[in-house]
């Protein structure tokens, strides 16, 4: 059984198609877990019609006091996952219809070890016409990458291509230091277990301009310029990631092992460090991000 987790906030314009896609799937032994987080639009409606047409198949959470975020609505969710498996679904994309059959492969062989698998992306625009047909191309990303001195520094995990089993899910400690679902989780699988790959896209991302955390294309002078225009939120991504490595090492500093906490307060440690000190500890522990751009940016700005 697969739990897949849905977190919806207004969305009722692309939530009916995202919901075909499920029931669409090759593997058919899921329930659909959907918690609201206040939506004032027709999402809700949307959801108990889906309910009432496939009986038994979701679970419409009570949705309490609004979270206010994405990672919010996700580790409310969490908790009321039981299955063997949990996948995370967003509101406005669309699976293949062979995403969850591609995933599960994955855990053959794996025994007991909690196990994170995640795959590469299709980007697409509001219309489901094409963008790029991977997103780790286009955000210049290594999907190998998937380390805990890596992550600690840049997450290139993306939560609706996640599936995670049992033993993982037991582990995850939600906390108000993490600064995505997805990140906090794999940081978790990097130290206690391990992180599977599938390079094929399984989901149409759709991008509208209200996503979340949307696909920006890296290697385009657009970005660039933007990024050189506000060096300050650079700075600040990068110290917001000295914070949740933080975070981190203080609620699973029981589990850490000694090198493992070291590593994590070695990375928390750089924000109070000059440019030299700075990429020293980068180069000795390997923190560095995917791209050339991105590493010289850690250097001068982090």
């Amino acid at each position: 059984m697969v739990d897949i987790l849905l977190a919806t906030y207004n969305g009722e314009k692309h939530l009916a198609e995202q919901l075909d896609s499920l029931f669409m799937q090759i593997y058919k032994d899921f329930r659909i877990i959907a918690r609201d987080d206040g939506s004032t639009d027709g999402t809700l409606d949307i959801l108990h019609a889906y309910k009432d047409r496939y009986p038994g198949q979701i679970t419409l959470l009570a949705s309490g006091e609004p979270t206010g975020s994405a990672k919010g609505n996700f580790f409310e969710l969490l908790r009321h996952s039981d299955a063997e498996y949990t996948m995370f679904c967003d509101q406005d994309d669309v699976w293949y219809e062979d995403k969850i059959s591609r995933s599960l492969a994955m855990f053959d062989g794996e025994g007991d070890a909690p196990v994170l698998v995640h795959t590469d992306l299709s980007v697409v625009d509001e219309n489901m016409e094409l963008i790029n047909g991977s997103l780790f191309l286009m955000q210049k990303l290594n999907g190998e990458y998937n380390t805990l001195n890596r992550l600690l520094a840049q997450n290139n995990i993306t939560g609706c291509t996640m599936m995670i089993n049992r033993q993982l899910r037991n582990l995850i400690r939600p906390s108000a230091g993490a600064l995505m679902h997805d990140w906090w989780i794999g940081l978790v699988a990097a130290a206690f277990g391990k992180i599977l790959l599938v390079e094929q896209s399984t989901v149409r991302y759709r991008q509208h301009g209200a996503n979340d955390v949307g696909a920006k294309d890296v290697g385009s002078g657009e970005y660039v310029q933007e990024k050189l225009d506000n060096t300050d939120a650079i700075h600040k991504s990068i110290d917001d990631t000295y914070q949740q490595a933080q975070a981190f090492g203080d609620v699973y500093s029981d589990l850490l092992t000694q090198e493992q906490l070291s590593l994590v307060t070695a990375y928390a440690a750089m924000k109070d460090y000059g440019i030299i000190k700075r990429f020293a500890t980068l180069s000795k522990y390997k923190f560095f991000k995917s791209g050339v751009l991105r590493k010289v940016g850690q250097i001068i700005y982090g």
